[in-house]
């Protein structure tokens, strides 16, 4: 089922669409961005839908203000499916965070589906079959195809209704609290900065390998990435990738006379100027003097400490028995870190596990009987 939609790539249908969104409680929302295929990712798209209206926005038209579609949105509930990419999107490009979300994707893994993807969901519950064909286009493109608008319109058509369907499962279940929390949480979360950022982003996975010469290779080599993505318009690992930097650094490392003929195999779409730009680097980096070669490993935090083995055992097994009881996956109850702060409180009051175990309030609903009640 594709809605029938109106494609807003113009002033005035903008200004038509805010006029009726402005009266709306609840908006579906979905965004389309071009991360995949370009250095600097861009919202390039904005799929809109209330009862009666499907909107296609296209954020590229001379004209669009983003604060002005944000501000009709403000004091409303946006329902969108796996939305936390969309939210950090727009809190980094928009400087916008919704007052409320409704995400269909956390209320279907609280109803215990374990494929919880949008097509997976309209496909069990309306026997549809979406076609997620476009997922991996390039957004950024312009005229966009009749397939590709098709395809963002589909995204927004069955939302309202399997709200009403899961909703209806959520409260004969008790759950609906459960998934009203658990989306606010959802949206408190996205406002925090990405786990990723770091004081040295070169520093990616696999650096721990390398001894402090790699590292300086390293350094260079990504920032030369850096660089080539910038120019080239492209995701970084489009140009080279993370495993395949850190294995030149480790092979090449102190390499003064390296020569192209030297290098291993690099990506075809590596021309001779490129192969010689990185046995340049190679040579430029063993000429760094010792004292500006980087530290081995950026200082660790002390190690948290562990709990009794048989505690957190117990503690696995009262979870796995949740598990079977509930019909909910095992991280939706505690996730790891969570367990093993349970562990480390679990003769502790009730007041001090939820000081100790950061949980959402229907968790701690769950967890602190079975905690206290196990007790000798």
């Amino acid at each position: 089922m594709v809605p029938d939609f109106q494609l807003v790539d113009k002033p005035e249908a903008f200004d038509e669409a805010l006029s009726v969104l402005k009266d709306e409680p609840e908006i579906i929302l979905d965004l389309e961005a071009d991360s995949l295929h370009h250095y600097k990712a861009r919202i390039c798209l904005a799929q809109i839908a209330v009862p009666g209206h499907c909107w296609i926005v296209d954020p590229f038209f001379e004209g669009f203000d983003h604060e002005r579609l944000t501000a009709v949105f403000r004091g409303k509930t946006l329902l969108l499916h796996g939305c936390d990419y969309d939210l950090r999107l727009m809190r980094s490009l928009w400087n916008y965070v919704p007052d409320r979300i409704l995400d269909t994707a956390v209320w279907a893994r609280l109803l215990g589906h374990r494929s919880f993807g949008l097509g997976n969901l309209v496909e069990k519950y309306f026997g549809v079959k979406l076609d997620k064909s476009k997922q991996r286009a390039d957004w950024a493109i312009r005229p966009l195809s009749a397939p590709m608008l098709a395809y963002a319109a589909g995204d927004t058509a069955y939302i309202r209704p399997m709200v009403e369907i899961m909703e209806a499962k959520l409260k004969e279940l008790g759950r609906l609290s459960w998934a009203e929390e658990s989306c606010a949480h959802l949206l408190k979360c996205s406002q925090e900065p990405p786990h990723h950022v770091k004081e040295e982003p070169w520093r990616i996975t696999g650096h721990g390998e390398l001894r402090r010469r790699g590292l300086a290779l390293l350094r260079l080599l990504w920032n030369w990435r850096e660089e080539e993505a910038r120019r080239r318009d492209l995701p970084p690992f489009k140009v080279i990738n993370n495993e395949r930097l850190v294995e030149l650094s480790r092979d090449f490392e102190g390499r003064a006379s390296c020569q192209v003929g030297d290098l291993p195999k690099l990506p075809r779409h590596f021309g001779p100027e490129t192969r010689e730009r990185i046995a340049e680097l190679i040579r430029g980096a063993a000429q760094i003097p010792e004292e500006e070669w980087p530290r081995l490993r950026l200082p660790r935090p002390v190690p948290p400490p562990s709990p009794h083995p048989a505690v957190y055992e117990r503690l696995k097994a009262v979870r796995q028995k949740m598990c079977e009881e509930l019909d909910l996956e095992d991280s939706l109850l505690a996730t790891k870190p969570q367990l093993t702060s349970l562990a480390l409180h679990s003769r502790a009051t009730e007041e001090e596990i939820r000081s100790g175990t950061p949980m959402m309030e229907w968790q701690y609903g769950l967890w602190i009987p079975r905690i206290l009640e196990k007790r000798p």
